[in-house]
């Protein structure tokens, strides 16, 4: 054995493996590149570490958990954008605790500009690689992974270096939320402001992800006097459904601010607890009406029976989207008490209230409501017909299917023949057969449906010949 060349391949091994941890990319590619080719293998967990590093190679540092975090950690102040950016991006994938204080401060850090310095200008954010180095890097060909080498990235490569500046703060926001670490949530928050919109929509995913971590602080922000940061923080606390934040959600119903109220009234019927209801009912009178329809929809998802008389009342409303989701909120209730309104409402003068009935009147039992839902096929809006007939489709009952075969047979014009021609081919046959009685043996195509397209279409499911 040759001692000296020995030693040679030692020591050049050992300075390969120093270059591995410079500050300059185009240096670590290239000590990576130069180590795969002489067959090089770490032996230890931070060889591997740094090496994964210098090649680029994330998703083999991610698989590696702990021992990869305070070198990555050396890398979010890197002079290249990439590096910064999926340094920051595998921090978040990993979930450690202690990458946590970092992340916050490069969510909280704001982009002074670019400095008179060659340095600055061509490296701060990276992707203006002397051409050489440029070369060296797009060699590297990991043994390990070629999940992502370093190239000059189209898209970033045509963006300036502030909003290269906004994506790693963006970064940094999804990193914290997949952390998950209560101790961001109030800068969460306060990122909810930013001029970034990118920054202030992951920030807010962020919160909701970390769930019922950010109850408290959010419930705090509730008492805040950023209007902003408390519409988020409603909409957030729906998200999350916690039931611990439906004291403090009813408190803000009487919010000066008529956004507030009417979120607050969304998120207080996502986690449906019956302790809204009373509340809620007193907005059914709110002088906006954005608000009472959203009073109205939120009384029909918890669903109380205490909701049913003061939601009737309330019909006399002079807007037409609050008479709709009163009767939605009255047939989600599916109250009898309720019936009377469904059936005013199929005479009301907008076509959306008249709609909103006929869909409705099908989830109260009863067969004396199908006769007001035929008659509701005679309307002058298609909508309000289509709504007619899909609400009979679902009606076991021969009158109903007997009135939608009798379209087909009416020769109307328009979308409802052909809805009611779908609605016929997709029904499963024996309801359709059920509905046959001692005088009236024929199947559907017999009953004088002429018109050869929709026998075409009805006989996909209909063939007189094995009746």
């Amino acid at each position: 054995m040759n001692l000296g060349k020995t030693n040679k391949y030692q020591q050049l091994i050992r300075q390969l493996y120093h270059a591995l941890r410079s500050d300059d990319l185009a240096v670590r590619l290239s000590s990576a590149d130069k180590l795969a080719k002489i067959g090089w293998k770490p032996s230890t967990k931070e060889e591997q570490v740094y090496y994964f590093i210098a090649g680029l190679m994330w998703s083999e540092l991610i698989r590696m958990g702990e021992a990869a975090v305070n070198p990555l950690l050396e890398r979010i102040d890197d002079e290249d954008f990439f590096v910064r950016k999926f340094s920051v991006d595998s921090l978040g994938d990993i979930q450690s605790a202690s990458a946590v204080q970092p992340l916050i401060k490069i969510l909280n850090s704001k982009f002074k500009g670019a400095k008179n310095s060659t340095k600055t200008a061509k490296h701060a954010f990276g992707n203006l690689m002397p051409t050489s180095s440029k070369e060296t890097a797009s060699k590297v060909a990991s043994p390990v992974s070629s999940d992502y080498y370093y190239r000059e990235d189209k898209h970033y490569g045509t963006i300036d270096l502030g909003k290269k500046y906004d994506l790693l703060r963006t970064s940094a926001a999804l990193a914290l939320g997949k952390i998950g670490s209560n101790a961001a949530v109030k800068h969460l928050l306060a990122a909810l402001n930013d001029k970034c919109p990118e920054v202030r929509d992951c920030a807010f995913k962020s919160i909701c992800k970390i769930n019922k971590g950010a109850v408290s602080d959010l419930v705090d922000a509730l008492n805040g006097p950023d209007l902003n940061i408390k519409n988020h923080a409603v909409r957030a606390l729906g998200i999350i459904n916690d039931p611990n934040a439906v004291e403090p959600l009813i408190g803000l119903l009487d919010d000066p601010a008529p956004s507030i109220r009417e979120a607050t009234s969304e998120t207080l019927g996502i986690i449906r607890d019956d302790r809204a209801t009373d509340p809620l009912i007193k907005l059914l009178k709110d002088p906006e009406l954005f608000v009472r329809e959203a009073a109205a929809k939120a009384l029909g998802r918890i669903g109380s029976e205490q909701a049913v008389i003061p939601l009737i009342k309330a019909f006399d409303d002079a807007d037409a989207f609050v008479r709709t989701s009163i009767v939605k909120a009255l047939g989600a209730l599916g109250d009898s008490r309720a019936i009377i309104l469904f059936l005013t409402a199929l005479k009301d003068e907008d076509k959306w209230v008249r709609r909103a009935a006929v869909s409705e009147l099908k989830t109260i039992d009863g067969s004396l409501l199908i006769e007001p839902i035929i008659d509701a096929l005679k309307d002058e809006s298609e909508t309000v017909q289509e709504a007619a007939v899909n609400a009979l489709s679902d009606i076991n009952d021969a009158n109903a299917i007997n009135s939608l075969i009798g379209i087909l047979k009416s020769g109307k014009t328009g979308k409802i023949r052909e809805r009611v021609a779908k609605v016929l081919k997709d029904m499963p046959i024996q309801k359709l057969y059920g509905t046959k009685n001692k005088t009236d043996t024929a199947d559907p195509v017999d009953r004088g449906i002429d018109d050869n397209n929709w026998q075409s279409k009805l006989k996909g499911n209909f063939d007189p010949a094995s009746s």
